[in-house]
Parts: structure tokens; sequence; C-alpha cells
């Protein structure tokens, strides 16, 4: 690859690297052609085992690098003197606008407890590696060297409503805060909080409450009045164990829903979503554009959502964390008439692991028959699903679908049924069928467990 490089004498300005044998390629060849080496502004390095020396080599071998990230959570660098790391890293200081660092935060610790970092916008930290919960801490202090910071993720860092007021005050510019793998704890906050006019995206993931969510939900209420997209995961209350089945908390979202005029995209996924719930948004003039149900009642929330005025916005629907047979009730195409009374539905998911499939017969979809009563979709995911086609010939469908994804997924035309190779000739003829469709086929685990609004958090 350097070799062609050198060849074309083409400038690249972004690496990729995630073999250890791809760093030690890199940086020889770098380390021989400087003028490459000044034109790199984006480093990525996945995967790849470095020891602090390694890693000290990089500001002097890309001077210019404006996105770094480095991820490798399970063999962090422990061992360094932070005074020799702040001497070759502080060029960067001027040029970051994204860095990334999974497993021990070298960097960003270094860099943001000595001075500004003026022009970062981007800053995703995973601090798994770091055995010091003090020092976690003083992490929200030398957040006031990034003041204008737009999307701020932390994982493994354990926030506090006193740690949200800092992480608001000292970045007032912030638009995005994703916070996973977290303890929630409740605090001693009394009054109204400021709010936080900029703030358009929140995602809680793995999160665990030291006491109930209200204060929390009330507090989110309150600070975040523009909040466009609200994403909560999986949750735990510390002391009750999981809090997904709790109607404790309807009235609080109620009032949380009430509040967020300019909600797009509802994806609270711990907490049922309930009559109550969609009734408030449709009465507060919320107009979604994009839903998630589950990972609880999604078979119990489908048909609220149907019923509510939420249908005529929606443009995307997620289901996830239920079996397929548990939403059709054994009338699939009810469902997919039900589905049919999403006038605009571009984008629909369909996400069901291999447990929830109850049988051989629970996950069989007609696909002529959903393809022809979503006439808007232009996006299609299904998992772990055996698509039918009764269509004998190959005249295309009459679709807008640009995109199918199937992951863990059989298709099955029923009209070469008992061919030798049947299933390879189900396959052409789906492609056949849909010529102007981008088919990606995946298997287990391929899709990333945020793809759907990980962009929000770029």
């Amino acid at each position: 690859m350097y070799n062609a490089i050198q060849a074309s004498g083409i400038l690249h300005e972004s690496i990729v690297i995630s073999r250890p044998k791809d760093f030690a390629g890199m940086y020889t060849f770098f380390d021989n052609n400087k003028e490459f080496s000044k034109a790199v502004k984006k480093l990525q390095i996945f995967d790849v085992r470095l020891d602090i020396y390694s890693y000290m080599t990089l500001p002097v071998l890309f001077p210019n690098i404006k996105e770094f990230g480095f991820v490798n959570p399970y063999h962090p660098i422990r061992d360094y003197d932070s005074r020799e790391v702040l001497e070759v890293f502080k060029p960067w200081a001027s040029t970051l606008t994204a860095l990334q660092e999974a497993g021990m935060p070298i960097i960003a610790f270094t860099l943001l407890s000595n001075g500004p970092c003026p022009h970062l916008q981007r800053l995703s930290l995973d601090i798994l590696g770091m055995d010091d919960e003090q020092k976690k801490f003083v992490l929200y202090d030398y957040l006031k060297n990034c003041p204008n910071l737009k999307v701020l993720d932390l994982k493994y860092a354990n926030t506090n409503l006193e740690h949200m007021e800092k992480i608001h005050k000292y970045m007032p510019n912030l638009q995005a805060l994703l916070l996973a793998q977290i303890g929630l704890p409740e605090s001693k906050f009394s009054g109204t909080p400021a709010p936080a006019h900029t703030m358009e995206s929140l995602y809680l993931e793995e999160s665990t409450f030291v006491g109930n969510m209200d204060k929390w939900l009330v507090y989110f209420s309150q600070k975040y009045p523009n909040l466009k997209n609200l994403i909560i995961g999986k949750a735990e209350d510390m002391h009750d164990g999981d809090i997904a089945y709790e109607d404790k908390y309807e009235t609080i979202l109620v009032k949380l829903v009430t509040g967020l005029k300019r909600l797009e995209f509802y994806s609270v996924k711990c907490l049922k979503l309930t009559a109550a719930v969609l009734n408030a948004m449709d009465r507060a003039g919320v107009r979604l554009k994009k839903i998630e149900l589950g990972i609880y009642g999604a078979e119990e929330s489908f048909p609220l959502l149907v019923k509510s005025q939420q249908i005529f916005s929606l443009t995307s629907l997620t289901i996830s964390g239920t079996s397929y047979s548990s939403m059709t009730y054994g009338d699939e195409k009810r469902f997919i008439r039900d589905l049919a009374k999403f006038p605009n539905l571009k984008h629909l998911r369909i996400n069901q692991s291999k447990e929830e499939v109850d049988g051989p017969d629970g996950n069989r979809v007609p696909l002529d028959f959903m393809l022809t009563s979503l006439c808007s979709l232009e996006s299609m995911q299904m998992d772990f699903f055996t698509l039918e086609i009764t269509r004998e010939t190959e005249v295309p469908f009459d679709t807008k679908l640009n995109k199918l994804v199937i992951e863990e997924c059989y298709v099955e035309a029923l009209a070469f049924k008992g061919q030798e190779k049947w299933r390879e000739i189900s396959n052409a003829h789906l492609k056949k069928l849909l010529p102007n469709t981008d088919i990606e086929v995946r298997w287990l685990d391929d899709t990333p467990s945020d793809e759907e609004y990980s962009h929000l958090f770029q």
C-alpha cells in the first residue's frame, strides 16, 4: 500500500491502523517520507497494543493531526511520565478537533490538565483501564479547557448532577452528550437548573441509578428544553434491580415528554411506552420523526402507537427486544397492514435476536406483501428472519426501497422450492426482483448496537 502511495504521489489525509504489523509499516514509511506525514490530518488506531514510547512517537511523526483515535480498552497503557507525555503531545493541543481514547485517556488528561484545547469539538473517552476513581472525577474540572466542545462521549465515568452542571458550565456549546457504563447517584441538587439550550441529543446506555430515576428525569426535562433526540437504553436500579417493568415512572415520563416540544427521536427502551405517554405527546404537539420500541413491551406499545397522532409524522420505526410472532399475534398480514398506516414511513427495522425466535414458523415474513403494502419505504433491515418470496416471474417489485440489510436471514423463493441449490437460486431471484436496491448481507453481531443513532454523536 505504501509503495502505491509513494508511486502515485497522492497525499493521504486519513490513516486507519488495525493490526500491529500495519503500525510498524506505517511508522517506517512516514518516518522516511516526511512530506507525506505532514499531510495526514486524521489517524485512527484500533486493537493495536502499544507501549508509551511508541505512543509518544506519533506527534513527531504526524505534526498536523486534527482527529485522533486510539482504541484498545483491554490493554491500557498504565505506566508513563505525564511530564514527558505533555512535552511531546503539547503541539497537538492547538490542532486537535476530535480526540478518542479507549483504555487509558493519556492524551486527554495530560493536555486538558495543562491548558486549553481551543479547537476540540468532539471528545470520546472510555476509561475502563483507569482504576483511580478520584482521578476520574477530576476530569470534570479539566473540561473547562475545551470550551468549544460540541460532542462529549464518556464511558465508565460515574456522573452526578453536580458533574452535569460542570459539563454545561464549561462547555456552553455542547450539542450531544453520551454517557455509557456509568453510575448515576442521587444528588442533593435543588432548584431549577439553568437550561442548556444548545443540547439536542442525550444518550444513556448501561446505566445504574443509585435510587430511582425520578430526579434524573426531572433534571433532563428542565435542563434540555430543545432536546431532539432522547435515547435511554438498558438501565438498573442499584437497590431494586431491573427497572424496565416499573410503572412508577409513568407520571414523570409524561412530564418529561410534555416539556420536550422539539423531540424528534424517542428511544427510552428501559421503560414501557404507555398510552399515557403517547397521549401526552399528542396533546403537547410533539411530532416524532423516529422511534424505537423495546427493549421491553414492544408488542404492547405498538398497537398504542398505531392509535396515536405520531403515525403521521414518523419516518423511521425500529422494533427491538421481542419476537416477530409476539408482534403479529399469529396474523402477520394484520401487523403489516398496521405498518401501512404510517403514511411517511421510510425506514423500518425489526430487530429480533436468535433467542427471541419462537419457532421455525414464527419468523417468516411475506416479502411481496410487505413491499406492496409499505409503499413509502426507502430502507429496511431485518434480523433473524426467513424472507418468503411468492412472485414467480422476474418482474421487479414496484418499490422505492434503495437499501435492504438482512442479518442472519434466509431467503426462500417458493416458486423454486425443491430444486437443487434452492437457497442460492432464491438469493439470486431476490436480486432480480430488487435490481435498484443495495442488498447487504450481515451475520451475527455485524451490526453495531448503536448504528441507528451513532451519527448523532459524530
